[in-house]
């Protein structure tokens, strides 16, 4: 496994996210953090040329 590209902070939590199903079987999600790393994230913070060569690219941003 390649974890170039990969970066930690270390003032910052990881986001929790808590997935349930409503009744009607939808999806309902609950995210618990205060100020988590995600939301610390900066374009300065990627390594474009690294991102650009990349075969695939998984990126997740919740809107709380």
């Amino acid at each position: 496994m390649q974890t170039h590209g990969v970066s930690f902070d270390h003032e910052h939590k990881t986001r929790l996210a808590f997935v349930s199903l409503t009744a009607s079987g939808e999806r309902d999600f609950e995210f618990w953090e205060k100020s988590p790393a995600d939301e610390q994230l900066k374009e300065q913070d990627l390594d474009t040329s690294f991102l650009a060569g990349a075969g695939i690219v998984h990126f997740a941003h919740s809107f709380c």
